[in-house]
């Protein structure tokens, strides 16, 4: 475990890790009802949270920021994986790639270091901006996938606008969570603390 300051690269590392070895225990749950019920929610609990935290300025005791904001880049992350499995052509026209099943979520744990390798690095920037960033993509995605429901007046988005705005998600979320690091830095090092005693010594 390393405690100099985290960049992008180190933070999406570190989430890739968690995922790995929680994925063991959750398996399929954070998809087998769907689109609308269990991707969608995932999104939507951990967004809510960060309105509380960030917005109504709301501290929980029970899960840091760092956590909420890292579990948000997951599961954009991963439901990007499952744009590719359910819908690859789209995925690749809409993310310029030229192999979706790199990206699919029938890869396993692979499929979401795919989608952080994919990411480009942007410009560090404080948590309050991060977090406008993530508030801008979430709510067209929220708005066009309630539509998808019959609920709201917005258009629902067909599958390339999806991946689209996934990624758009994804890439603020990772930015959101590199920014909490950045500004706490305790919750940082409890993370990789976290992460280190998952794994035994000398694992990956």
């Amino acid at each position: 475990m390393t405690t100099e300051q985290p960049n992008l690269t180190a933070v999406l590392a570190l989430l890739a890790q968690l995922h790995a070895y929680k994925t063991v225990g959750y398996g399929d749950a954070w998809r087998k009802r769907g689109e609308l019920l269990s991707i969608f929610t995932n999104l939507a609990r951990k967004y809510d949270r960060l309105v509380v935290a960030l917005d109504d300025q709301v501290s929980s005791s029970d899960e840091a920021l760092l956590d909420t904001a890292g579990d948000l880049c997951v599961y954009a992350g991963k439901y990007l994986t499952w744009l590719a499995d359910c819908q690859p052509k789209e995925f690749a026209s809409a993310s310029g790639v030229t192999e979706p099943s790199r990206f699919s979520d029938s890869t396993g744990p692979l499929a979401l270091e795919a989608v952080f390798a994919h990411l480009e690095d942007s410009a560090t920037l404080p948590v309050l901006a991060a977090w406008q960033q993530v508030k801008r993509v979430f709510e067209p995605l929220e708005a066009g996938l309630l539509a998808q429901a019959g609920v709201g007046s917005a258009t629902s988005p067909g599958w390339s606008e999806k991946t689209k705005l996934a990624w758009e998600l994804t890439a603020a979320a990772a930015s959101l969570t590199l920014a909490v690091s950045l500004e706490h830095p305790g919750q940082w090092v409890a993370l990789q603390g976290q992460v280190s005693a998952m794994w035994p010594a000398g694992h990956g």
